[in-house]
């Protein structure tokens, strides 16, 4: 695995955790006010789930990274716990 190929997984499950984030805070408004039935929120849920995969798929990269790469990992995911 070359360093560009783990700093891309890396940049992956950040930006996909960002994504998912604030889908989630989207999808909570509006649902609050339209029928789960609403097409927006059909969509919303839809493109939730391709997130969940894409964000599911760099996680399970990060955990076969070799070790040399771990902790750049986790700095970055530190970094989103502070966000």
């Amino acid at each position: 695995m070359t360093q560009q190929t783990v700093l891309a997984i890396i940049q992956k499950y950040v930006s996909t955790t960002k994504a998912l984030r604030a889908n989630t805070a989207m999808f909570t408004a509006m649902l609050a006010e339209r029928s789960v039935q609403d097409e927006a929120l059909q969509r919303l849920w839809q493109e939730r789930d391709e997130l969940y995969d894409q964000w599911y798929n760099a996680a399970v990269c990060l955990r076969g990274m070799p070790e040399e790469y771990a902790a750049l990992a986790i700095y970055e995911m530190e970094q989103l716990q502070d966000m």
